[in-house]
């Protein structure tokens, strides 16, 4: 529980800033977003019934959720990316928090392949105990290093579909904003 803690604070900087990451941009498939959260996958959140309730974006860029909205945003995170990725089981802690940014920025079986192509292993996009041991017996620092060229990798290609061109510095500066 510990490292969730700590790694929450990062994934929730790197997808809200400093306010609460309220977007809804047309380029964006996520859709609807709050704390990185889309309504879309999400819809029975009781955040998104307090900013039905706000008119304008500026108000739902301002909103502060109580307790109970940010532990169920917590939640969200712990159950959906942190666990499948099995956070709590590698001794690279900025592995760990590397495979967890990425499955929330870019789903968590393509961290998980990502992870697997690196290690040699099986890429079926689940972290189970092949892939935690195998990624244990490593040097850290060299799987840390392949998993964020990777990720720059594929961040340069998905920005040349549609209107992604946008988005790829920020993609970049989240890789190198994400350590411990």
């Amino acid at each position: 529980m510990e490292r969730f803690e700590k790694f929450i604070k990062i994934i929730l900087k790197n997808e809200c800033g400093r306010g609460n990451g309220y977007v809804n941009d047309k380029d964006d498939k996520g859709g609807e977003t709050i704390y990185g959260i889309t309504r879309r996958n999400h819809a029975d959140l009781t955040i998104w019934s307090s900013l039905d309730q706000l008119s304008t974006l500026k108000e739902k860029r301002a909103y502060k959720p109580n307790n109970t909205e940010m532990e169920e945003v917590y939640e969200v995170y712990r159950r959906q990316y942190y666990n499948k990725l099995q956070c709590d089981y590698f001794d690279c802690e900025n592995l760990a928090l590397q495979l967890f940014d990425f499955g929330v920025n870019a789903g968590i079986s393509r961290s998980a392949r990502m992870l697997q192509n690196i290690l040699h292993i099986n890429e079926d996009g689940i972290v189970g105990l092949q892939t935690v041991t195998t990624a244990n017996l490593k040097k850290c620092s060299e799987i840390l290093d392949m998993f964020k060229t990777k990720r720059k990798e594929y961040y340069v290609k998905i920005s040349k579909k549609g209107n992604n061109q946008k988005f790829l510095k920020g993609w970049l500066n989240r890789i190198e904003k994400t350590f411990v």
